[in-house]
């Protein structure tokens, strides 16, 4: 999970160092996480542009603060100590200090022990140590961050600490070039079964495929069946509307299908 987080708050990081910007503010409660998972950093209040040397820095949250920072001196690297000092707190689920001698300590790497105790993994470790090094110059940058072995190394086997998305995993996927074989990402293109035709009245799932589109050629090319015939009956029909006030003709009848009152006339006269 910590490698997970390691890696997406450094992509923000350096892009946007990229652009010679500094965040100054990068911490836990500046990270949001979507729905999918995917961390975002946020509240660029407080950005420098390291373009505009003249611009004053405004410090961010002390408890994050790189030690370089109080003396003036802005750089990427200030971010990175940050990012590094906000895994040690995550890892640890230990209350950094706002000030104090604690505070300076930790800038001198003498970490206190809630905090090196829960740390098993080496390598996590040796990286996290060089992240909030005293020496600012002596930090890995955002993009070394990324480019960490152990890093990739672990998002590769990465399954889904937050629960990702699958399909727009697999969308993505399915945009890769097609001349690339898709054994060589480590995955297989998900494929999507053909849709059957519609089942028909009478025939039912055990027909195969192929009888089914026979079935379905069938039923589109039948001849319509002929209309009824026309009656021929002699009598002569005449039809009357609901609120005649013939309704005493004991000739009157009423359909089933319909209200209106057929009178039927054998002598052909008309009314």
């Amino acid at each position: 999970m910590i490698w997970h987080f390691l890696y997406q708050i450094s992509q923000a990081l350096d892009f946007l160092h990229s652009l010679d910007y500094v965040h100054m503010d990068v911490k836990p409660e500046n990270i949001l996480i979507t729905r999918d998972g995917i961390l975002k950093l946020c509240d660029f209040g407080i950005v420098h542009d390291l373009r505009s040397p003249s611009t004053l820095a405004q410090d961010g949250d002390a408890r994050y603060l790189a030690f370089e920072v109080l003396s003036g001196t802005i750089s990427t690297a200030a971010d990175v100590f940050s990012l590094g000092l906000a895994a040690f707190e995550l890892v640890s689920d230990f209350d950094l200090p706002v000030n104090g001698d604690l505070w300076t300590d930790i800038r001198e790497l003498r970490l206190p022990l809630e905090i090196i105790s829960v740390l098993t993994d080496i390598e996590l470790k040796e990286l996290l140590f060089r992240m909030i090094h005293s020496n600012y110059k002596q930090r890995p940058t955002a993009k070394d961050v990324l480019n960490n072995l152990k890093i990739r190394e672990e998002i590769c086997h990465l399954i889904s600490p937050f629960a990702f998305n699958q399909q727009k995993h697999e969308q993505t996927l399915s945009l890769s070039n097609s001349a690339t074989s898709p054994a060589s990402h480590g995955c297989c293109t998900p494929t999507k079964k053909p849709k059957r035709p519609p089942n028909y009245a009478g025939y039912h799932e055990e027909h195969s495929d192929e009888e089914i589109r026979q079935i379905a050629i069938h039923h589109h090319t039948l001849t319509p069946p002929p209309p009824p015939p026309v009656p021929t009956d002699p009598l002569r029909v005449r039809l009357f509307p609901n609120d005649s006030d013939d309704d005493t003709n004991n000739n009157l009848i009423y359909s089933r299908k319909s209200p209106i009152k057929l009178k039927f006339d054998s002598s052909g006269a008309e009314d």
